[in-house]
């Protein structure tokens, strides 16, 4: 079992990230090295046996395909090694908004929210692509734009 404890502490510059174990381990090991790997404004993507480290503003649509999940850039997809909640969390900070138990869109690449029809949003992505919001992610949406 592992313990996490966070602090925040305004007074520091930067982050300082302290593990304490008994031994070190497979888990250890592979936590050590994502963090000391990890760039902030970038995911780790895979396309088949490839992996591209890509800058989070250039990701449009992240989605759940078949109990997978799949990020769209403007013209390729890609896999990523995370669950969904995780990548929300991860996201939000730069614009990215949870719009169906299935999607998070980043919201800097939409080009129009069509309201046409009652109680949805149809989403188009400047990639051509499109969603729904769901009824439930419609409040936090709009919000979210200050609408």
């Amino acid at each position: 079992m592992i313990n996490i404890q966070i602090t925040y502490d305004n007074e520091m510059d930067g982050e300082t990230v302290k593990i304490i174990t008994k031994e070190e381990n497979t888990l250890i090991a592979d936590l050590s090295k994502f963090l000391t790997e990890y760039k902030h404004d970038c995911l780790p993507l895979y396309k088949g046996t490839k992996l591209f480290v890509t800058p989070i503003k250039d990701i449009y649509l992240i989605r759940t395909d078949r109990n997978k999940l799949c990020a769209f850039s403007k013209a390729e997809e890609f896999s990523l090694n995370y669950r969904l909640y995780e990548i929300e969390e991860l996201l939000l900070p730069f614009g990215f908004v949870k719009v169906n138990s299935g999607e998070i869109v980043n919201i800097n690449k939409v080009t129009n929210f069509d309201l046409g029809e009652v109680g949805t949003i149809v989403i188009n992505l400047d990639n051509s692509m499109v969603c729904r919001a769901s009824r439930r992610r419609i409040k936090s949406i709009k919000k979210y734009l200050g609408v």
